[in-house]
């Protein structure tokens, strides 16, 4: 889980997953988000979940991309005076790779599923779920991969 604390408004953005190599992408990261600011208000800006990784390139078809990451909280950590308006911002899900091609004649790969939405903060909205990816390309005589499903809202 990567983390990121702010003195005041602040945003985050996890890491991507990997592209598979001849396999399925790699998870993207999960953002968590924390912001601290003893004043009169407060917004802890949208953490982001990391996209999925593409999948290989799979002569047995195409390997599925990897899934979102999971979004953050966005969550308000009280310091100092009692601020006046405190917003603690969902996060957002990552979105799912995209399915890798497979060979001619085969069968691609399925797009990942997107991240599930995070969960609000303090006085948070409800998270929103990252896009599923695209299924491979369709090769020669293959079967076009299907797109991955998107993410829940939390």
């Amino acid at each position: 889980m990567s983390a990121f604390n702010a003195t005041a408004d602040g945003t985050l953005t996890a890491g991507d997953g990997g592209a598979g190599l001849g396999g399925d992408g790699g998870l993207g990261g999960r953002a968590w988000l924390q912001a601290t600011y003893p004043g009169t208000s407060i917004t802890a800006s949208t953490a982001t979940g990391g996209t999925g990784g593409d999948g290989g390139l799979n002569g047995a078809g195409g390997a599925k991309g990897g899934a979102g990451g999971a979004g953050g909280w966005g969550n308000v950590q009280l310091q100092g005076p009692s601020p006046t308006s405190v917003t603690g911002s969902a996060g957002v899900g990552g979105n799912g790779g995209n399915g890798g091609d497979g060979g001619p004649g085969v069968g691609d790969g399925a797009g990942g599923k997107g991240g599930s939405g995070g969960i609000g903060g303090f006085n948070g909205q409800s998270g929103t779920g990252g896009d599923g990816g695209d299924g491979g390309v369709g090769q020669p005589g293959g079967v076009t991969g299907t797109a991955g499903t998107n993410g829940a809202n939390n």
